[in-house]
């Protein structure tokens, strides 16, 4: 009597908060549910048995790391791959880690990218250019961030227009290999457009570097989980019709100049400006909201492991910024 008794007011307060539907409301509900068997639940020794023909796949969407469905994409035409230019702006003591993750970035499987990387000088400023990805180091000094990738977009369509990839040099410069080559592959991931393949340090490594974790030495190189993701938004490599990316055909000359500047120089300043106050706050596991009080920055995500951020850019374009928290809980 007394399980009835629960029963029946857990029941009552699931209807009362449901906006108390009627019996025709909750006879659609059900109609909508579809095939769904419950089989016999006079037996319970066997729950998961039961559920004969439900599919979870929509319950796995809903997931926010579990098929992520983030739009940011470089232009293509939506077949062949990306052609995209990196920049290496880094000092000698990052071209090891630099030309890995360019080599195992453009030689997955299925392979979507093809990377032509430039040398261009060393630039502390880690100033951005229209077009491609750029990637740098600096020492930003005791803000809790390993890595940064900022990207400029569209507001309508999520297309990127530039990226840069940032190393923060006062926790790298003198860190061990795996977690400058894990801060470097991961950060240069975000560039593509990729979302996070999970949001914990504490979980196990699912063995690529868009995964946070706390063993950097299990997370240093992308795996077949990421180039599938890249060729679901840029299409394979082996079926390219042409020679250079749409973003050069529509901003570049034939001798790959700007033709015209994307930001307006106001935008350009305020991007700046943007840019330099999100880097220097401090960026401490679960302290996303505190960090962004008071400026024009919204919080897209947190977790302990990092925080994703955006801000408007003018009337079209937002900045979006991932920030990879320092591996030590209380840096």
């Amino acid at each position: 009597m007394v399980s009835m008794a629960f029963l029946g007011v857990g029941g009552y307060m699931i209807w009362y908060f449901l906006g108390q539907p009627d019996l025709e409301d909750v006879q659609g509900v059900l109609d909508n549910l579809g095939d769904l068997s419950l089989g016999d639940l006079s037996d319970f020794s066997d729950v998961l048995g039961n559920l004969t023909n439900f599919d979870f796949g929509d319950l796995y969407d809903t997931d926010p790391f579990v098929n992520d469905n983030t739009t940011s994409a470089w232009p293509t035409r939506g077949e062949g791959g990306l052609e995209l230019d990196m920049l290496n702006a880094l000092d000698e003591t990052w071209q090891s880690e630099y030309a890995i993750a360019i080599d195992d970035w453009e030689n997955g499987t299925p392979d979507a990218l093809t990377l032509k990387s430039s040398r261009g000088d060393v630039d502390y400023s880690c100033t951005k250019k229209d077009g491609l990805q750029k990637v740098c180091s600096a020492n930003f000094g005791d803000t809790g961030w390993l890595g940064l990738n900022e990207l400029v977009k569209t507001v309508a369509g999520g297309i990127i227009q530039s990226s840069v990839a940032k190393m923060n040099e006062y926790y790298l410069r003198n860190a061990d290999n795996a977690e400058r080559q894990f801060t470097m592959c991961h950060e240069i991931g975000h560039g593509f457009g990729l979302p996070h393949t999970d949001e914990s340090f504490t979980n196990p490594s699912l063995g690529n570097c868009m995964d946070y974790t706390n063993k950097p030495e299990e997370n240093m190189h992308p795996d077949e989980s990421n180039y599938n993701r890249l060729a679901s938004v840029y299409g394979t490599v082996s079926r390219r019709r042409l020679g250079r990316s749409l973003f050069k055909q529509q901003n570049r000359d034939d001798d790959g100049k700007p033709l015209a500047r994307v930001l307006s120089e106001d935008l350009e300043l305020e991007y700046e400006s943007a840019v330099a106050e999100l880097e220097q706050l401090q960026h401490r596991r679960g302290l996303a909201e505190d960090t962004i009080e008071d400026t024009d920055w919204r919080v897209l995500s947190q977790s302990e492991g990092g925080a994703s951020y955006s801000r408007k850019l003018g009337e079209q374009f937002v900045i979006e910024a991932h920030v990879l928290h320092t591996l030590q809980p209380n840096n």
